[in-house]
């Protein structure tokens, strides 16, 4: 079994991966497309100046796609996807 390491992984691959993903959860959660829906759901004001809430959701969001490109990135180049 071969170990990928970090020099295996194409960073700005990775790197456009997460701005797209953060970009398309921009626009999913707009007020023009979901946003208002999802803001009703889920109980935030958007009224309201207290965005602490937004915030954190979006760095969490952010964060999660930064991990989430790489891992995908050595899984799809090792070729074989159980092992």
């Amino acid at each position: 079994m071969d170990w990928i390491t970090l020099e295996d992984v194409h960073w700005l691959a990775v790197a456009l991966a997460t701005l797209s993903s953060f970009a398309v959860g921009a626009l999913w959660y707009s007020p023009k497309v979901f946003g208002t829906k999802w803001a009703r759901y889920t109980g935030i004001n958007m009224d309201d100046g207290d965005k602490d809430g937004l915030v954190a959701i979006m760095v969490v969001t952010f964060v999660a796609a930064a991990i989430t490109a790489p891992t995908l990135s050595t899984t799809a180049s090792s070729g074989d996807p159980l092992g």
